[in-house]
Order: structure tokens, then C-alpha cells, then sequence
């Protein structure tokens, strides 16, 4: 049971809701934003790209970054919107949270400001001698809780 009291989207015929925003206007937002993308293939992640990916990142392939977590992500190192291509020199297999993190870094996004190829904490060079570019010491989280006690 919500502990605050309904609220009330200003657009007539959307439902009350708990919560940050009104379900109805999220959605049509989200499904905005996806038209505007294009799907995988129109952004050229195709067939071609897949058979790529399968070739350069077989099973039990680990992050570049050296934090040993097993990669999901081939990741680009000059993103192509930035005029970097497919060619397996500018590719890189990253784990999920760390290629989040990398995108964050360079796209300025979560209110980080636009860093130019690689990022700044992801050089467009690979990882550094230690093995460390991902802000987080292997097998530790970085993530420091603000609301925990002791």
C-alpha cells in the first residue's frame, strides 16, 4: 500500500499513479525516442555485424578493461558517429557495466560532460599497464552507497 497519496498527470484522461511520472505520458515518450533511433539494423548492426561480433568475441571472452568479468558488449573505441569504423583494430569486448560506463564518459550522459575518443577514464589506446580503466578495482564494486550506515 503507497504511503503518498495519487498524483495526477495535467493531461486529461491519464490514470493517477505513484511514482515518478504518469505511465501513459512515459510511454509515449519511450516509444518517441525509439522511432527517432531506428532499429539495429538501420543503425548497421546487421548480419554482417553480427557474424563480426561472433568472430572477434567467442564465448569466455573477458573485458578488455582487465577488471576479469566475461564480456557482453563489442564496444568501439572511435564510436562511429564520431567517424570511427568496424575494422577489428577499433574494437573492443567490454563487460555491460563497463561499457556503460564508458558510453557515460564519452556521450555525457547521466550529467557527465561529452569527453572526447575513449574518455577519459577509457583511453582510446586500451587499458593502462595495470589493467585498470574502468574506475573500479577487479572484483570490487566502485558503487559507494551514500545511505549506509557505518
Amino acid at each position: 500500500m503507497p504511503y503518498a497519496p495519487a498524483k495526477h498527470c495535467p493531461k486529461p484522461g491519464h490514470p493517477a499513479y505513484h511514482g515518478r511520472q504518469c505511465p501513459v505520458c512515459a510511454d509515449a515518450r519511450r516509444k518517441a525516442a525509439d522511432a527517432r533511433r531506428g532499429s539495429a539494423v538501420q543503425r548497421g548492426y546487421g548480419t554482417d555485424w553480427k557474424a563480426l561480433r561472433a568472430r572477434l568475441m567467442p564465448p569466455g571472452t573477458l573485458c578488455a578493461c582487465g577488471c576479469g568479468k566475461l564480456a557482453s558488449h563489442l564496444d568501439h573505441i572511435r564510436p562511429r558517429a564520431q567517424g570511427g569504423t568496424d575494422d577489428p583494430s577499433n574494437l573492443q569486448p567490454l563487460a555491460r557495466g563497463c561499457h556503460s560506463r564508458k558510453t557515460a564518459g564519452q556521450d555525457g550522459g547521466f550529467g557527465n560532460r561529452k569527453k572526447g575518443v575513449g574518455g577519459a577514464e577509457f583511453p582510446a589506446k586500451g587499458p593502462e599497464p595495470g589493467g585498470k580503466c574502468c574506475a573500479h578495482t577487479p572484483g570490487k564494486s566502485s558503487y559507494q552507497n551514500p545511505w549506509k550506515v557505518g
